[in-house]
């Protein structure tokens, strides 16, 4: 028997090209023949295998039977060009409870690392490329847009909330474009704390379908908690992060006589002027559902456009190989970082010899990757928004292009790391880990289950064939664990590629090389973030195992080519005049994302332009602000809402100080002193872990580290929008001390003034 039989499941992925070959009656034999249970060794019980392919026959009968059909399986793979076989022990005494059958033949774990990472890239890259703001939306198997959503109601509604509820179930099972996952607080497990529930299931769900009826508008959870989150509570608030689809379940007052929490502002949905509960019978019930069902499908067109989808993915993996997407590597601004001594904490000169500070990105890992005495690991470091991710993909599709070749490049293995969610609350194993990701992708669907690349070839093609591994998005994993948890799950990581094996010269199994990216400031200080990334030197990691490149600002130069390929049909010199135009937005154009958010205003900014308005960008600021929080979602442990007030009141706290950073420690007590003299805030995170707060607070996309562990705000213009935030609500609140600020730039009493305006307090003499 030879050491590695083949899996079923990798059987599979030549089993449509093999079944070609035959008959039908064996190609249901063959079809069984995979559905068959395998024991740990990857063999199949003999005694199953005639069971399953020839029943009630004979046991000689059978056995000369299955001896033909693995002739008949051998030719037909010959004939498909594919090495397969299967094979018997040659125990031929024993009864057949006693032995054992098993495949034989060539795995294509390369073909499909290969086809998964391609895939990967491309399908991101046609969102990605040039470096986007936008994400890839997940999809089901069918390609139909995943949309959770969360259920709102007053419990005292129960019985309509189900009847209702169960109807629309029905209806949305047969939905085309969409599959939806419903939640609602009876999904909260027991022992769990369900006020975090609650507010993580929020983060998760796209939409909030509100059931609305006068106890719902009584209860102060909802109004207070929930209701936030979807609607607006006066017309002049900022938009809320999430869509709301409200719907009158019980009668309500619209005369204005009742406080209806921001509802009157919104469409809600009844039937023919009637709610859910003025319909009595099933058939007028059946028609509320019917109308509802077609209005959330037309919201859900407005609310929530759905992202090109990929191609639906076919059966056969040599399709999948052939499948091109709309990739246009040219279109990948390349980015630029500095190295990093991860042992001295400083540039390392020898990386990047006498010149300039800033090297190429790809140039960079690409001479990593062709030295064999280079180290073994690398990190990809950088603030929020410097496009890491891009970077990475980027890299991967560099390599597929040079393997093609030259098969002695490194193969890539792109790992989406946010794929595995609140799994690593669980302390997964390796190969837990990479099984859930490669499962999660757009790819981990049922018709590939025979293609899908293994968690155990993973570990194999790096351990013994030299393959890259690129963990990305280590910072969107940590966020949700403790300090002792994540460290756990980043020793994990490291098991892919032991100290010993990344060291070991052997032709025969050159072992591979790990890339993980990471936030910078996801880490309290340099020194933290050296033992983390080392594993605190418990394996035998040292800081001279790694190189480090963290990414920079764009250049002019990058964000003219950016804008290149992102407005082709607009001169970039008169959008980059327009750019500065605008107080401190050319340093916001330096990370590649928000420079893809200023890309999407340009339109409104050039009418504002156009009306003679001075564009102070106070409207175009609130935008991204939204959007920065809306793409963290998923990792808030302090609310969207109480994060935005805490970056309001550090900014008055630096400006009062004069200082512009914080060393850690500070921040973190500041933090704590806060919510101890907040009750009615701290409220909401009694049983919540400090320090997940305190990391929320360090890696919120406003904030940056900078030096060894000193944190200030990403922009300065950042800083004088929140301290402007700030002083508008002391005004509205009547609270005058909050004014005992020293004198405030021009720049902040601009955006105070458009809020103010924005208030209807446009009378009010600032200055």
């Amino acid at each position: 028997m030879p050491a590695k039989p083949l899996h079923p499941d990798v059987v599979r992925r030549n089993a449509d090209k093999v079944a070609e070959q035959m008959g039908r009656a064996d190609q249901e034999r063959f079809e069984r023949l995979l559905g068959l249970p395998v024991a740990g060794d990857r063999r199949f019980s003999l005694a199953a295998v005639l069971g399953a392919l020839f029943e009630g026959m004979a046991r000689e009968a059978a056995l000369t039977a299955l001896r033909q059909f693995r002739q008949r399986l051998k030719a037909a793979a010959d004939q498909a060009g594919v090495q397969l076989a299967l094979e018997a022990d040659g125990q031929t005494r024993a009864a057949p409870e006693n032995r054992w059958c098993w495949f034989e033949g060539e795995d294509g774990r390369v073909a499909a690392a290969t086809g998964f990472t391609r895939a990967e890239v491309e399908a991101g890259a046609r969102l990605r490329m040039p470096q986007s703001a936008v994400e890839f939306t997940e999809r089901d198997a069918d390609g139909r847009l995943v949309v959770p959503y969360f259920v709102s109601y007053a419990h005292g509604d129960d019985k309509l909330v189900s009847d209702l509820l169960e109807r629309l179930r029905i209806r949305f099972k047969s939905a085309k474009e969409y599959r939806f996952e419903q939640w609602q607080d009876k999904d909260i497990v027991i022992g769990s704390h369900w006020r975090d529930e609650i507010q993580s299931a929020i983060a998760r769900c796209k939409v909030g379908l509100l059931l609305v009826s006068p106890a719902f508008l009584a209860s102060t959870f909802i109004t207070e908690q929930e209701l936030p989150q979807f609607v607006a509570a006066k017309a002049d608030c900022p938009e809320p992060l999430k869509p709301a689809l409200p719907v009158e379940l019980k009668p309500l007052d619209f005369s204005g006589a009742s406080d209806l929490k921001g509802l009157e502002e919104i469409q809600v949905f009844r039937h023919n002027g009637k709610s859910f509960q003025a319909r009595t019978t099933d058939k007028v019930k059946d028609e509320f559902a019917d109308a509802l069902y077609q209005a959330i499908l037309k919201a859900l067109k407005v609310h929530l456009p759905p992202s090109p989808p990929p191609e639906p993915s076919p059966r056969r993996w040599d399709e999948h190989l052939r499948r091109h997407l709309d990739y246009k590597p040219e279109a990948f601004v390349p980015t630029q970082g500095s190295c990093i001594d991860m042992e001295k904490f400083q540039p390392d000169a020898s990386a990047r010899g006498p010149a300039p500070e800033r090297t190429d990105a790809l140039e960079y890992l690409e001479n990593w990757l062709s030295n064999p005495n280079a180290q073994p690991y690398c990190a990809l470091l950088g603030e929020y928004g410097m496009g890491k991710t891009t970077t990475c993909k980027a890299l991967a599709a560099h390599l597929l292009d040079l393997r093609e070749q030259d098969p002695a490049w490194p193969l890539p293995i792109f790992i989406d790391l946010r794929l595995v969610g609140n799994l690593a609350k669980e302390q997964p194993a390796l190969e837990k880990i990479i099984e859930v990701a490669l499962a999660r992708s757009w790819l981990g669907d049922a018709s590939l289950k025979g293609s899908r690349l293994t968690a155990e070839e993973t570990i194999r093609l790096m351990r013994e064939e030299g393959a890259l591994a690129i963990f990305d998005g280590l910072d969107e994993v940590l966020v949700h664990l403790s300090d002792a948890d994540g460290r756990r799950f980043a020793r994990e990581l490291f098991r892919i590629l032991p100290p010993a094996a990344a060291r070991k010269a052997d032709d025969r199994k050159r072992p591979g090389r790990l890339l993980l990216s990471c936030r910078s400031h996801y880490f309290r200080t340099l020194r933290d973030e050296k033992t983390f990334l080392t594993a605190e030197g418990r394996d035998g990691i040292a800081a001279d195992d790694y190189r480090a490149l963290v990414l920079l600002p764009f250049t002019e130069e990058q964000i003219r080519e950016y804008l290149q390929h992102t407005l082709p049909d607009d001169d970039p010199e008169r959008v980059l005049d327009l750019i500065r135009s605008v107080h401190n937005l050319s340093e916001i154009a330096e990370r590649p994302y928000t420079l893809s958010l200023i890309t999407q205003h340009i339109p409104k900014i050039e009418r504002w332009k156009l009306e003679g308005r001075r564009v102070s960008g106070v409207m175009l600021y609130r935008e991204m602000v939204l959007e920065w929080l809306e793409r963290d979602a998923g990792k808030h442990h302090l609310t969207p809402e109480h994060k935005c007030e805490l970056m309001e009141q550090f900014a008055a706290e630096l400006w009062r100080t004069g200082d512009k950073s914080w060393s850690v420690a500070q921040l973190e007590q500041w933090l704590i002193d806060y919510l101890r003299k907040r009750p009615e805030i701290d409220a909401h995170y009694t049983n919540k872990d400090r320090g997940l707060l305190k990391e929320d607070l360090r890696t919120a996309t406003f904030l940056v580290r900078e030096g060894e562990d000193r944190f200030r705000f990403a922009h300065t213009s950042l800083q004088e929008y929140f301290l402007a935030c700030h002083l508008q609500r002391a005004l509205l609140d009547d609270q005058p001390d909050a004014w005992a600020l020293p004198a405030l730039n021009r720049e902040t009493l601009d955006f105070l003034g458009q809020l103010l305006r924005e208030a209807g307090l446009a009378q009010v003499q600032i200055g």
